[in-house]
């Protein structure tokens, strides 16, 4: 990622085009997308033969079958299903569609930028600092220490 995209909070293309991808498959649970997209997505749970796996009980979509190699990885169905399947339960199970952007966009930038996360983490701490104590050095003494072995040096 380039220092300009990073400085203004911008996402590469390729994950701009996930962005878009996600909030429409959110927006198709939601009863906010039009019926012709809402149709083509299947959840796991949904399916006779899956409905005893642990996978039935989270918002997993279903993959399709992609016929042809060039272009049916690129339809709809198929490109949103992989999308949405790689975000985390956190993110895709929030409630209000402006905190699922906000959350997502957050993921899919700290996704580009890994070395963010520690940041992000150290953020927390000062947050939980001064919000309360207790709950800082509960969160120092169990989180800290993975969270710091993946900092750049």
């Amino acid at each position: 990622m380039t220092p300009l995209l990073r400085e203004v909070h911008w996402l590469r293309m390729s994950q701009r085009i996930d962005y878009k991808l996600a909030v429409l498959v959110y927006r198709c649970f939601n009863g906010l997308a039009p019926s012709y997209l809402a149709n083509d997505l299947q959840c796991v749970a949904d399916l006779d033969a899956r409905r005893c796996l642990r996978s039935a009980s989270t918002s997993t979509l279903v993959v399709p079958v992609k016929f042809p190699s060039t272009v049916g990885g690129r339809a709809f169905p198929v490109a949103a299903a992989r999308v949405w399947n790689s975000l985390p339960a956190d993110v895709t199970s929030l409630l209000s569609l402006s905190t699922f952007k906000r959350r997502l966009k957050t993921e899919l930038f700290v996704r580009s930028c890994p070395y963010l996360r520690p940041r992000l983490t150290h953020c927390f701490l000062l947050f939980a600092l001064l919000a309360r104590p207790f709950a800082f050095v509960f969160f120092c003494f169990v989180r800290c220490p993975s969270s710091l072995d993946i900092m750049p040096s």
